[in-house]
């Protein structure tokens, strides 16, 4: 009993605790001292630290036998780093019940769901990479959070862009469900951040050609990858955030730098702020560069 409830983190679902041997009699005692808790259908060791892992383990517990963690909690499950959001997504099938809503527990009972997109790891049931990032991008508080989860999960390769274009396909007609499919599109063509995502969408607007993004670059001096790059008219973009501000990412952006300009290229630079804001002095030296070089838009 004990080892269960060290491997999952602390929690465990009383069948899962009678399926080691731990009879009613038993979990009473244990209760009663103050070793263990009962949370609904869940089980918790008292004095075990708090963790995710455990919450989402004592939600399942707590939801319809078909609840499945979903959106970025799926995410979260299988790997993804850097986004923060404190709520357990779980997903059900429209119409089934729900032994307890509470927060932080956000419960989504979807119509457009199915049993083929379930996988199961560690006792866990969760929703296939592919299609949770898509329902995060849904449910995320505002469409750029959305934007930014698909584009950090193409990143970290916690999904494939086929995968995630072919989860797409299927998505029904939703609030969102444009701009989603859009910013697909742009991670399939190899956008893997939300500045890279940006940087297509400012093109656009502004009457540019698009630009290839993260070429691989081969050099004495190493192997780079270019953000983008108007490869007919030898010209790239960097686009720089806050991590160009660490010593060893600095010396690794002039090496590219030497390295395009002694190839004859011309190199440009330029913040996440001003790509997102659309800043007209940067996008007009991107213009002007690109005419240097021949396009004649």
């Amino acid at each position: 009993m004990l080892a269960l409830l060290e491997a999952q983190g602390g929690a465990a679902s009383r069948a899962e605790l009678r399926s080691v041997g731990l009879t009613r009699g038993m979990l009473v005692r244990e209760v009663r001292q103050g070793r263990l808790a009962i949370d609904g259908a869940a089980v918790r060791a008292i004095g075990s630290p708090p963790g995710r892992l455990a919450l989402m383990r004592r939600t399942l517990a707590n939801a319809a036998p078909m609840a499945t963690l979903d959106g970025m909690t799926a995410l979260e499950f299988v790997g993804l780093e850097g986004f923060t959001d404190e709520r357990v997504h779980v997903s059900i099938p429209k119409g089934a019940r729900v032994h307890r809503r509470r927060p932080p527990v956000a419960v989504h009972e979807l119509r457009w769901w199915s049993e083929d997109d379930v996988r199961l790891r560690d006792g866990l049931r969760y929703v296939a990479p592919p299609v949770a990032a898509l329902r995060a991008a849904l449910w995320a508080d505002t469409v750029r959070a959305g934007e930014t989860i698909l584009a950090m999960a193409a990143q970290q390769h916690v999904v494939d862009p086929i995968d995630l274009a072919e989860a797409a396909d299927r998505l029904p007609r939703l609030p969102r469900r444009t701009r989603v499919c859009f910013a697909v599109s742009e991670i399939c063509g190899g956008a893997e951040s939300i500045a890279e995502l940006d940087l297509g969408a400012a093109c656009r607007e502004l009457g540019l050609p698009e630009p290839t993004r993260q070429r691989r670059l081969r050099r004495p001096s190493g192997t780079y990858y270019l953000d983008a790059e108007w490869r007919d008219y030898k010209v790239t973009l960097e686009v720089d955030g806050i991590q160009h501000l660490l010593p060893d990412r600095q010396q690794r952006d002039l090496l590219k730098h030497n390295e395009i300009t002694l190839s004859g290229g011309t190199h440009l630079r330029a913040t996440t702020s001003a790509v997102r804001d659309r800043d007209l002095r940067t996008f007009g030296q991107l213009r002007e560069a690109l005419r240097r070089n021949g396009w004649r838009g």
